[in-house]
């Protein structure tokens, strides 16, 4: 019986949290966890593995990395030693995020437990990244009000701006109610683990060349504009890892399926 891999969310989740308070070098979208069943391999927690230089030549994208866990072992850790494996295989990236490997000279119980005690300590002066991460905090922020995104102290917090997106696609006029990923987190996150969502903006400080991803995506169509000038639109399906525009952008308009614009951008892209 072969070994047997599934899309861990909830580790996803945690590698995700944990990224942004230690490791900020850590592309978002470049981590998938996996929980495997059946491994025979004797003693093994969990393993981090990376997509190679000639994979990402092949692919014409760079650095990707997967943290396995393995079901039989990891499941019966304590939430502690849980955590501290996580940290432990996000700690085996390097700053670089080239495709190598930091290896046990440095990661070691020592560093990990070190590391550990940050964290704990990182979350209790910023308990609100939890529930950001859920989702929790985003929905508070919008009942709270439309267009705001300091809190009483002045402090910038992590949820979307929203605001009125225009642009013209062969000869019909979109008026889009899009939220703009504002921060790092935010369009790192993008539509991912989002059932629904409204469409989303990214504004890039200068024009890029960068591919996208759909990995725990729902289906959208990507518009790529640099100034008002539309370079590219596709439609999105799930799971794809690395999807480029015809040409360089400084702006990425991302429109799910559940929108109202999504068909109607959709027919004029067969026409």
């Amino acid at each position: 019986m072969g070994i047997k891999y599934e899309i861990a969310l909830d580790l996803q989740e945690q590698v995700n949290e944990i990224a942004i308070l230690l490791f900020p070098h850590v592309k978002l979208d470049s981590v998938v966890c996996l929980r495997s069943h059946g491994s025979s391999s004797r003693g093994t927690i969990a393993r981090c593995h990376a997509l190679g230089k000639a994979m990402q030549l092949a692919l014409g994208r760079k650095g990707f990395y997967v943290i396995e866990v393995i079901s039989k072992r990891f499941d019966k850790l304590s939430e502690t030693d849980r955590l501290k494996t996580l940290i432990h295989e996000l700690m085996h990236i390097p700053k670089s995020f080239g495709g190598g490997f930091i290896h046990h000279n440095v990661v070691h119980e020592r560093n990990v437990e070190r590391e550990f005690q940050r964290y704990i300590n990182l979350k209790k002066k910023e308990n609100f990244v939890n529930s950001i991460i859920k989702g929790e905090g985003a929905e508070k922020a919008r009942e709270a009000s439309d267009n705001f995104d300091m809190d009483n102290n002045g402090r910038k917090q992590w949820w979307f701006w929203k605001m009125k997106f225009q642009f013209n696609y062969k000869g019909k006029n979109f008026n889009i109610d899009a939220e703009e990923c504002n921060n790092y987190f935010l369009r790192a996150k993008g539509l991912m683990f989002r059932k629904k969502s409204k469409p989303l903006l990214f504004v890039f400080g200068k024009q890029t060349k960068r591919a996208i991803h759909s990995l725990f995506c729902i289906p959208f169509i990507a518009v790529w504009l640099d100034g008002d000038n539309i370079i590219d639109v596709k439609i999105i399906k799930p799971w794809k890892i690395s999807v480029f525009p015809r040409g360089k952008f400084d702006k990425l308009l991302e429109i799910p399926d559940n929108d109202c614009n999504f068909n109607t951008l959709k027919l004029l892209i067969f026409e």
